[in-house]
């Protein structure tokens, strides 16, 4: 998976990529800026089993939202 600490600028994004067979998350945002994560395959073609794979402010105040809408529904 990817793990997005204070590091990076405030415009991230992730595009194109394929996350999968990860342990408890694919994508996992600990910085407060927002990340831009739509066009990835995440494993499923389910909305909440992807949503679950995020780590981001719905698991922690500190952390910014990742947006990964729309996603793919097959391998890129």
């Amino acid at each position: 998976g990817v793990l997005i600490d204070g590091t990076l600028s405030a415009e991230n994004t992730f595009s194109l990529n394929n996350f999968e067979d990860n342990n408890n998350f694919n994508l996992i945002n600990m910085q407060k800026y927002p990340v831009s994560a739509a066009n990835n395959w995440w494993g499923s073609i389910n909305k909440n089993e992807v949503k679950k794979l995020i780590f981001d402010f719905e698991e922690s105040k500190d952390s910014g939202e990742v947006f990964f809408e729309p996603f793919s529904m097959e391998r890129n």
